[in-house]
């Protein structure tokens, strides 16, 4: 079996050989194709290459199929379908698809059934991006940044598109900053779709005002708020999420008393004085901060000096509330096992965007 990375190594050379283009769809020095690709393609070969013919013929085999085109599980579609909107972001035609999935046929032997696999993959994919295109769906937005603040080694983007991105409060919008091609970002707005156009993201990188960014469409699950009480947990830039998930209450007529915990990033506090405020205004939110630091500023908000697991650990302080963790993967995990009696909701927002994660 050939090593992953020489696979993706001679397949990019194939995928260049044939469409020379298609350098500038991705990050500039990149020598592989996309580890999303790859992942794709072994998960369709996986998952689909023996149910897509038990399905067609009830025989099980794909030697004993009939002429027709496999039948891929309800599962594989679902996902292959998710990955195709999210690609028209790139302007990669999806004619082509099925001649990209071919090339993975010239670094890896494949046999008939593998490779009618995944034609019929790239078919599914194929169709479900003419559809978006029928449906008037933009692949993306063009924003332009018009303020820029820093603060503890966070960059705070606030741009506007001129038309409303639609995506709910927790999920995350694909970013791709201006002389930057084929580097995409996952960041959670810090605002709720609004029919301005306007955005925030919090970021750990540089942007001026005037500059464009592209924005591609919504990953990921919003949040789900009911009628009991929550318990929102931010760490470090996860602020960006649960400030979307306040303003977006705001609009409610019916609020739950939201209970907002936030831990600093590595280097401190960050656009408190909002949440402050209205914390202060609104009876139904009460903002805490939880760090261990006794230096940090955190803006006249309550502080209880404690690392944050060490304040939200112990299930049966929050019984009865619905819970959402916003923050990096690395940070957001440890307090999701802590809490893992109480199911939460995570919103990991530099979590694998693949649509083929296991």
């Amino acid at each position: 079996m050939k090593d992953p990375a020489n696979v993706r190594a001679e397949w990019f050379q194939l995928f260049i050989d044939a469409y020379p283009q298609g350098a500038a769809l991705l990050p500039q020095g990149t020598t592989e194709m996309p580890q999303i690709a790859l992942d794709a393609v072994e998960y369709v070969l996986e998952h689909a290459t023996h149910a897509a013919y038990a399905g067609a013929n009830g025989e099980g085999s794909p030697e004993n199929r009939n002429a027709s085109a496999p039948e891929l599980p309800e599962e594989v579609t679902r996902r292959l379908e998710a990955w195709a909107l999210d690609l028209r972001r790139t302007g990669f035609p999806p004619a082509e698809f099925g001649a990209v999935g071919g090339l993975y046929g010239g670094v890896v032997k494949l046999e008939k059934p593998q490779r009618e696999v995944l034609a019929a993959a790239a078919d599914v994919m194929r169709k479900a991006s003419e559809a978006a295109d029928a449906a008037g769906i933009a692949p993306a937005h063009v924003a332009q940044v018009t303020d820029v603040t820093q603060a503890a080694g966070v960059t705070v983007l606030r741009l506007e598109t001129g038309s409303q991105i639609e995506y709910q409060p927790g999920q995350v919008l694909p970013v791709m900053l201006s002389g930057r091609p084929g580097e995409w970002h996952q960041w959670a707005p810090a605002t709720p779709s609004n029919n301005f156009g306007q955005l925030e993201f919090h970021a750990e990188l540089d942007s001026d005002p005037g500059d464009f960014v592209t924005v591609g469409a919504p990953r990921g699950n919003g949040v789900e708020i009911g009628e009991r009480d929550v318990l929102l947990v931010a760490v470090g830039t996860g602020l960006a999420a649960a400030k979307a998930i306040v303003f977006d209450l705001l609009e409610r007529e019916e609020k739950p008393s939201v209970h907002l915990i936030i831990a600093p990033g590595p280097e401190g506090f960050y656009d408190l004085a909002t949440l402050s405020a209205l914390a202060k205004a609104q009876p139904w939110l009460t903002v805490t901060c939880a760090s261990a630091d006794p230096e940090l500023a955190t803006g006249g908000l309550p502080c209880v000096r404690v690392p944050v697991h060490m304040l939200v650990e112990g299930p049966g302080t929050w019984w009865g509330r619905d819970v959402i963790l916003s923050g990096s993967e690395a940070d957001i995990t440890p307090l999701a096992e802590t809490l893992a009696e109480l199911d939460p909701q995570v919103i990991a927002h530099d979590a694998s965007a693949s649509p083929f994660a296991q």
